[in-house]
């Protein structure tokens, strides 16, 4: 979190930047700022033993490398608030192998 404005954004949706920093965020809901103002989040359901790597360069900088194969279904709430769910699946050999040798 490198602005104030994000910090003031940390401190109201209440986010836990060391569980994301550990990488034990799945199936946490991450409040996606935009310019709309819409309440939209997302929320990462990772497979057991799914192990992610965090860094930050101390500029307050906290980046979480995340790849994989994801099922994306969308659920909209009460009010006008939708939640983005991102349910990564083990994807067949030859798909991975299809989308690695991509030109």
């Amino acid at each position: 979190m490198a602005l104030e404005e994000q910090w003031r954004r940390v401190e109201e949706e209440q986010i836990d930047l060391d569980k994301i920093g550990s990488g034990r965020f799945s199936d946490l809901q991450l409040p996606l700022p935009n310019r709309r103002g819409e309440l939209v989040s997302v929320a990462f359901h990772f497979r057991p033993g799914n192990v992610l790597n965090s860094s930050s360069g101390g500029t307050g900088t906290l980046m979480v490398q995340i790849s994989g194969f994801f099922e994306i279904l969308t659920t909209h709430h009460s009010g006008p608030s939708k939640v983005f769910h991102l349910k990564e699946f083990d994807a067949p050999l030859t798909l991975r192998a299809k989308f690695l040798n991509r030109s």
